[in-house]
């Protein structure tokens, strides 16, 4: 697995699209060279036709773009941290995974950190499992949930429920600016 990014400069939002599409491009010829086709398929997956054994998974948000590559399926957010989710992290979040940020919540200074980390380890998901269609389709372990704020990381255990006996995990990384998760079928089971 290889995670790439690249800031970008901070732009008006109708230059924002051409910034990315820009940074994404260099990133995807550092990583692989010359000649790479990124292609999107019907439900907007992007797809390495020119690497077909690659996996792709790619996410921007204001000022950084970041790419990641594996040779097994894999999923990356990343999201700006002063972004205010707890609304719709409150509204869309599975119950156990609620409870679980509930008891996180009580330790921390920074409510919506939590939110933040639990909305980009959603997407993560969502990116991994293309095919869920809601929250319900995840189940999460509470106990899995484990922060730790001076190495600045975080990590939880889901399950797909389509697929019962795989297990998925995401490992993040809490910046000043940036909070991004990484999401991959899990090697072992829970």
């Amino acid at each position: 697995m290889r995670v790439y990014r690249k800031t970008i400069a901070n732009v008006e939002r109708s230059e924002r699209r051409e910034a990315e599409r820009n940074a994404l491009s260099i990133l995807l010829h550092e990583a692989l060279g010359e000649g790479v086709a990124l292609e999107h398929l019907p439900d907007g997956r992007p797809v390495l036709s020119s690497h077909p054994e690659t996996h792709i998974s790619i996410s921007h948000t204001e000022g950084l773009v970041m790419l990641a590559l594996s040779d097994k399926p894999i999923g990356v957010d990343v999201e700006l941290r002063c972004r205010q989710t707890e609304v719709a992290v409150k509204r869309l979040v599975s119950p156990v995974l609620a409870r679980a940020m509930q008891c996180l919540n009580a330790a921390l200074s920074d409510k919506n950190l939590i939110y933040m980390i639990a909305w980009t380890a959603m997407e993560a998901l969502y990116k991994l499992v293309p095919e869920s269609e809601v929250l319900s389709d995840f189940s999460y372990w509470p106990k899995s949930l484990c922060l730790d704020l001076q190495g600045r990381t975080f990590s939880l255990r889901a399950r797909y429920k389509k697929i019962p006996d795989v297990s998925l995990s995401v490992h993040g990384v809490i910046e000043d600016n940036y909070i991004y998760a990484l999401a991959t079928y899990d090697e072992q089971g829970l």
